[in-house]
């Protein structure tokens, strides 16, 4: 069983004491009702933070417990000795070999003292609380909703640095930590927190990296550590994917899992942005796979079977479109999208024989959108009312709200917009008119290509046409000016 799991349905913090029953262990590293459900109790006869609870004096016989080997050089051991000194009175430690004084430099270690928590840790230390956590995940400790170090615990000081870590690296780093059973999938939950709606990009690419069985459990961990005002600043786009993480039958606590969805469903459930990602995707993979059918050549309408397959158009291409060889395309046209069929290579003599009988020459760029667009549920675009549309009469129908219906409708935007619209999972077209012409239009995938500069010259895109393929927006339209669309609820 996958070391995620999390026991949702036992609660072992109990006010009677006396007849307090022990958890069953279900997995030793994760037992969410305890971190995650429950508030601290009140510590009763302890009458102590509950840190100080497991400050004992136990650390050598817990290291001897779990195998570890025990210090045998007398200089290390005096040092040892020296540290606890200085641990007593809340001062800094070096290990043997690294430099003393106040400057804080890689290897130094603090020693903590009795009942001194997080902050004031932090602040003796003269770091951050983040930091203090980061450099230490592997000895920080959990109790109810408050997190600490066990007195005695020898921790890392964070290293000065004019260079933070960034978040990516820190959601990259914590999830190693998970992997390699540092952490528990809370912890993971309460140190992804931070970042939920800054870095959400980072914590769903984390989450496609976790199993079947993992991916719930961290939504239901995010979900259930957040109140509902923290819950409505996730981005929306990780609220989508928590929201179908939890909606899983890989489970022993749908129901519970359930409670969670509902909460995360009530923020997503007023937007009005419409985010299919995953459709975007697999409506490209679509024409990728189709890709011959899709690429700048001279068409003619027939009909006929091929390899027990119905086509009704021929596409011919030139070698220099279609990697090296002349072709003949086999393709099926249907509510305004192409499916391949098959191709045959053709000589350069039955090439210009095949060309010859061609009525149109033509380049795909509105038949990919189509396909593209359709995936979100928008209407056909290239035959729409009874009607062949080019991308120059796409650019006056979406001008024109042509498009639109009676829940949805185009939404012009400017270009950084429509990025970060089609960054989030959103449908965003870009759209060109050229005068006597066709036009062109491509859609955009979301991030910036090239420099990396947020420049509509760097926008991604995916298109068919003159070019095929994924490009940034220069690639395939130049230094022409477009209009942006993105596809909403009204």
């Amino acid at each position: 069983m996958s070391h995620s799991f999390i026991d949702r349905s036992s609660n072992y913090f109990t006010q009677n004491y006396d007849n307090e029953e022990t958890q069953k262990k279900i997995d030793p590293i994760a037992q969410l009702k305890e971190l995650n459900d429950t508030t601290v109790r009140e510590w009763g006869l302890f009458n102590n933070h509950p840190a100080q609870m497991f400050a004992k004096d136990e650390n050598k016989d817990l290291i001897q417990r779990k195998g570890k080997h025990v210090n045998n050089n007398p200089e290390l051991e005096k040092e040892a000795d020296e540290m606890g000194i200085k641990a007593s009175q809340g001062e800094i430690t070096d290990v043997l070999g690294t430099s003393s004084g106040i400057q804080k430099k890689d290897g130094q270690t603090f020693t903590v003292p009795e009942g001194w928590n997080l902050t004031k840790i932090a602040e003796h230390l003269k770091t951050t609380v983040e930091a203090l956590k980061a450099a230490n995940l592997d000895k920080l400790k959990t109790w109810g909703t408050i997190q600490g170090f066990n007195a005695g615990e020898i921790i890392v000081v964070p290293v000065n640095s004019e260079k933070e870590i960034s978040a990516d690296d820190k959601i990259k780093a914590y999830l190693l930590d998970y992997n390699d059973h540092k952490i528990t999938m809370p912890e993971l939950a309460r140190a992804l927190l931070p970042y939920t709606s800054s870095n959400s990009i980072q914590i769903i690419d984390l989450m496609d990296k976790l199993d079947m069985f993992e991916k719930d459990n961290l939504a239901y961990a995010l979900a259930s550590n957040s109140s509902d005002s923290e819950l409505s600043a996730f981005d929306k786009k990780l609220l989508r994917k928590m929201s179908v993480a939890l909606d899983t039958w890989f489970t022993w606590s749908r129901t519970e899992n359930l409670k969670q969805k509902e909460r995360v469903d009530k923020y997503l459930s007023d937007d009005k942005n419409v985010y299919n990602e995953e459709a975007r995707n697999e409506a490209i993979e679509f024409v990728k796979d189709n890709k011959e059918a899709y690429l700048k050549g001279d068409e003619r309408w027939e009909a006929g079977t091929r390899n027990n397959k119905n086509y009704n158009n021929i596409l011919i291409v030139n070698k220099n479109e279609a990697d090296e060889n002349h072709l003949k395309v086999y393709r099926n046209f249907i509510s305004g999208v192409y499916t391949l069929i098959d191709t045959e290579t053709l000589t350069e003599e039955r090439y210009t024989e095949e060309k010859a009988l061609a009525t149109l020459h033509n380049t795909y760029c509105n038949i990919a959108a189509t396909k593209i667009g359709l995936s979100y549920g928008t209407p056909n675009i290239q035959n729409h009312g009874g009607t062949e549309h080019s991308a120059n009469a796409m650019y006056d129908n979406f001008a024109n709200g042509f498009y639109n219906t009676e829940t949805h409708e185009f939404k012009e935007v400017k270009f950084d917009e429509a990025e970060t619209y089609a960054n989030s999972g959103g449908l965003a077209y870009a759209v060109w008119k050229k005068p006597n012409g066709h036009g062109h239009i491509a859609t955009l995938t979301g991030g910036y290509g090239g420099d990396g500069e947020k420049t509509m010259a760097n926008l991604k895109i995916f298109q068919a046409g003159e070019t095929y393929g994924y490009k940034n927006y220069f690639e395939g339209f130049g230094n022409k000016e477009s209009k942006f669309y993105v596809w909403k609820k009204k």
